[in-house]
């Protein structure tokens, strides 16, 4: 709880500098996600038990034209596959990423998705309410540790704006809140960027090549001289 925002920060730190993890952040979509991401495949039955083709067709129709970036997502700008490897990466680089649902949106299908970075959940916010529900880590949860609501920023503590920066939380239900993260313990809230355990290596190792790269510079701008003696 108190390490993972400077793990998140090292994380982000070693994907914009470091060519390895860089690397490894496009395998990981490649691999998982192809490209064609994870789609839709119906099979709709009718009452005889034989594929209703014509449904299935029509829904799998209407999953494409919801997929595209002007439905998808809330800002417009990311499609349903843009959204798959955004996910992604999040999850891999932070240990998290909310996903969240709005209905009734403005588009013809009455639902889009808004893909929130995991510095929106308020991690700091940790409480116990009078209804016996336990808040940690910005993540309401009841007596069997089943999440009954998120606790979402309104900005983002490193926006560059300070009057967008986060002023006050917001109490989201759970049903609207996707909280997408791979957890190791069995009362983990949220979870922590994959590379974790492998930061000081890949720093070390950066360290190692920079002075490799430097020494063997240094040995090959060594220069020599052929002095003509006096007859």
């Amino acid at each position: 709880r108190n390490d993972i925002k400077i793990l998140r920060s090292r994380a982000r730190q070693l994907e914009r500098d470091n060519d390895y993890v860089r690397r490894w952040l496009k395998l990981l979509e490649n691999n998982v996600l192809g490209s064609t991401g994870i789609g839709l495949q119906c099979k709709s039955r009718d009452f005889n038990g034989d594929l209703d083709t014509f449904a299935n067709r029509k829904i799998e129709e209407a999953w494409r034209k919801w997929g595209k970036p002007e439905n998808c997502t809330v800002a417009g700008t990311h499609s349903w596959m843009d959204a798959q490897r955004l996910i992604l990466r999040s999850v891999a680089r932070d240990g998290a990423v909310l996903i969240r649902k709005v209905r009734n949106w403005q588009n013809p299908f009455r639902f889009a998705i808004q893909v929130l970075e995991i510095d929106h959940l308020d991690a700091d916010y940790n409480h116990k309410l009078p209804s016996g529900n336990t808040v940690r880590m910005g993540v309401e949860r009841d007596k069997w540790e089943r999440p009954v609501a998120y606790y979402i920023l309104n900005g983002h503590e490193g926006d560059e704006f300070g009057m967008d920066r986060p002023t006050k939380r917001e109490r989201v239900p759970a049903d609207l809140i996707m909280l997408v993260a791979m957890t190791e313990r069995a009362h983990q809230v949220i979870g922590v960027p994959w590379m974790a355990s492998s930061m000081l290596n890949l720093s070390m190792l950066h360290g190692y090549m920079e002075a490799e790269v430097t020494a063997a510079r240094i040995a090959a701008a060594k220069m020599g001289f052929f002095i003509k003696a006096e007859s």
